[in-house]
C-alpha cells in the first residue's frame, strides 16, 4: 500500500513524495559464500550458507509455516520539463526502506570438499560434507535502492521516445521505449531491454496499468521474464 504527494516546486518542475506499507510472507534471503582452492593432488573447496525462506532448497526440510514480513519505504520522484517537447524523469524508489520477519524458517548450512582433518594433538578425523541446523529466526532485511532515470522526446503528438535506464541494487537495465497517447486517459508502449534482450508491451490508464516483458515467449526457453499490474487513483 503506497500514500504520496505530488507538487510542483515551479511550472516546469514536478516533485512526488511517497511511502509504502509492506506484508510479505514469502522470503529467499540471506548469504552464500565460499571459496576453492588447488593442492598439489586435488582441488578443494568449501561452502557456507545462511538465509530465511519460504521453502528449504539444500536440506530438503520439510515444509513449515512461512514468516510474517511488515516493512516500509520512501520514494522520491523528479519530472523536469527541459523543453516543449524533452522531459528529465528520476525515481528513487526504497530510499530508506526494510522488511522485519518473524518467525521465519532458517537454515545454517556448512559444506566441505574435504572430509579429512587432523586436531591440534595429531589425531584424524572425519568431518561430514554437509552439515547444518534449522529454526526460526526474528530477521530485519533493508531493501536495496530501486532508481529509474528517463529522457522523454516527443518528437511528434502523440508520439514519445524514451531511453531508460534502471538499477536496483547491483543490477542494471538500458532501454529504448516507444508509445502512443492518443488520449490523456491511454497509452500504449513498446521497449526493448539492451541488457536482458526482452522486448516488453505496456498498457496505461491513470487507474490501472499492465506491464508484460520477455525474451522469448517460449517458457522453456524464456531467460528474463517481468509482469506487473498496478491499480492506482490519483486524488
Amino acid at each position: 500500500m503506497r500514500l504520496g504527494y505530488r507538487f510542483n516546486l515551479d511550472k516546469n518542475i514536478e516533485v512526488y513524495f511517497g511511502g509504502s506499507y509492506f506484508e510479505s510472507q514469502d522470503a529467499l534471503y540471506g548469504f552464500i559464500e565460499g571459496q576453492i582452492w588447488q593442492d598439489t593432488d586435488r582441488p578443494r573447496g568449501d561452502l557456507a550458507s545462511d538465509y530465511i525462506y519460504n521453502k528449504e532448497y539444500i536440506l530438503k526440510r520439510p515444509l513449515t509455516p512461512p514468516g510474517s514480513g511488515y516493512g516500509y519505504g520512501f520514494d522520491v520522484d523528479i519530472k523536469w520539463q527541459l523543453t516543449d517537447d524533452l522531459t528529465f524523469n528520476a525515481e528513487f524508489n526504497d530510499i530508506a526502506g526494510r522488511i522485519d520477519w518473524k518467525h521465519a524458517p532458517y537454515s545454517n548450512i556448512v559444506m566441505v570438499s574435504d572430509r579429512n582433518r587432523i586436531d591440534e594433538n595429531g589425531k584424524p578425523y572425519k568431518v561430514p560434507t554437509l552439515s547444518g541446523q534449522h529454526g526460526f529466526v526474528e530477521r530485519t532485511q533493508p531493501l536495496p535502492l530501486h532508481h529509474v532515470l528517463s529522457m522523454d522526446y516527443r518528437f511528434r503528438q502523440p508520439y514519445v521516445v524514451t531511453f531508460e535506464r534502471e538499477t536496483y541494487d547491483r543490477l542494471s537495465f538500458t532501454r529504448l521505449l516507444a508509445s502512443y497517447q492518443p488520449a490523456r486517459w491511454f497509452r500504449v508502449e513498446l521497449g526493448h531491454d539492451f541488457d536482458s534482450y526482452a522486448n516488453s508491451l505496456e498498457l496505461w490508464t491513470p487507474f490501472a496499468s499492465l506491464l508484460l516483458a520477455t525474451d522469448s515467449i517460449n517458457e522453456k526457453h524464456a531467460k528474463n521474464a517481468r509482469a506487473e499490474l498496478r491499480f492506482g487513483y490519483w486524488l
